[in-house]
């Protein structure tokens, strides 16, 4: 377990909120590109010691700073909705890849700036553990929809009333027309989420497959999506 040297004892007795701090630490030195290139640009080695961070920290925080679990669960600060998207970037597009995480921001960043698309914000929110898809569509989208899966969103009435047009991918390899002529525009993506119902993917080796496979999901998704666009998530951490 790391030392507690002089940084985190700062953050331990400063009083205040925790958690950004806590985001910031995840977000600016735990799950970056540089650390990504600094464990060989391997996906595994990246996540194991990531991870180790993480453990480590939590037992830090949870065994000295109890008032921490008071601001997880006191209600968050309203994240951006649909909505709230669409009102600010009238011809804008959200692509959610379902149970992408704070983990796969390298892999993120890499195809936004590898196709042009300039990254205006990286921010995460709170969410439950286990998280579930249903309620994350019930409570986090803004659409006063109810819990329900993703692919039951087509033919919603919430959505043709906002007029966003909505699209379902199951597969990562599938591909769909986007009319152009729809200015608001929301993707949603199985992927990353699918790779997790394998059985036989339950070790670092999975980590590889799904950094290998945005590459295709982004090209069917993002690509198609007229900018400004917004990646809502991460879902979880």
């Amino acid at each position: 377990m790391r030392a507690l040297d002089r940084d985190i004892l700062d953050q331990l007795t400063r009083p205040g909120p925790r958690l950004p701090e806590i985001e910031d630490w995840l977000l600016n030195a735990v799950w970056t590109t540089d650390r990504f290139n600094e464990c060989g640009s391997s996906p595994s080695r990246y996540l194991k010691s990531g991870e180790k961070l993480v453990h480590e920290r939590e037992t830090l925080l949870s065994s000295a700073a109890d008032s921490i679990f008071d601001e997880l669960v006191s209600s968050p600060a309203s994240p951006m909705s649909i909505p709230g998207f669409f009102s600010e970037y009238h011809d804008g597009g959200v692509v959610i890849f379902d149970g992408c995480s704070l983990r796969e921001l390298p892999r993120l960043l890499d195809p936004a700036e590898t196709s042009k698309r300039p990254v205006l914000s990286v921010r995460c929110a709170r969410s439950a553990i286990p998280s579930s898809t249903e309620d994350f569509i019930g409570d986090r989208l803004g659409l006063k929809l109810p819990a329900t899966g993703p692919s039951r969103l087509v033919q919603r009435h919430e959505f043709q009333e906002q007029g966003i047009s909505y699209h379902y991918f199951q597969t990562p390899n599938e591909v769909q027309t986007i009319s152009r002529e729809s200015s608001a525009i929301m993707l949603w993506s199985r992927f990353p989420d699918l790779r997790f119902m394998d059985s036989s993917a339950r070790s670092a080796d999975m980590f590889e497959g799904i950094w290998d496979g945005f590459d295709l999901v982004w090209r069917n998704t993002v690509m198609e999506v007229l900018t400004p666009w917004l990646v809502l998530g991460p879902m979880e951490e």
